[in-house]
């Protein structure tokens, strides 16, 4: 009878192993959903800025393959339409005249040149000075509507000044 309560308890630790510890999983196990890769183009859609001394330059490329293009917090007049063309983003007005930027690993991009009558024109590669890199690069933003309306209304300051 000494042996019953070391037996109890052997059993007992069984049993919760099996009902507690030991819980089998329901049904199949669930499939992990793969990561979407983005593709090239959800990967450009945003607003880039090109900012140096004598202006703000913003364009705006839509999922719709539109792209919208503001000079100082203007809109410029000109609907264009853009798509990837072998590894380049081209956008391109109606009359086959737009510009064309190669996409940088970390996302931004750099101007390549003009397309003019649908035909490529590149510009040469400016060079680098020390730390200064004078080829025109457009660096992805997320707040162009809030920049957009703090340009127009210093457009606007500045004009009623003259």
């Amino acid at each position: 009878m000494k042996q019953l309560p070391f037996i109890i308890v052997v059993v007992a630790v069984l049993v919760a192993y099996v009902f507690v510890w030991k819980k089998e999983p329901q049904g199949p196990p669930a499939a992990k959903e793969p990561v979407k890769e983005l593709t090239l183009e959800e990967k450009i859609v945003g607003a880039y800025e090109f900012d140096n001394e004598r202006s703000q330059q913003i364009v705006v490329f839509h999922d719709s393959g539109k792209m919208e293009s503001y000079e100082n917090g203007k809109k410029e007049g000109k609907e264009f339409r853009w798509k990837i063309v072998g590894g380049e983003v081209h956008a391109e007005y109606k009359d086959g005249y737009g510009s064309m930027w190669g996409i940088e690993p970390d996302g931004s991009l750099m101007q390549l040149g003009p397309l003019m009558s649908g035909q490529r024109h590149y510009l040469p590669r400016l060079p680098r000075i020390g730390d200064t890199d004078y080829q025109p690069y457009w660096k992805k933003i997320t707040d162009y509507e809030e920049k957009i309306k703090k340009a127009a209304s210093l457009r606007r300051q500045n004009t009623t000044k003259i």
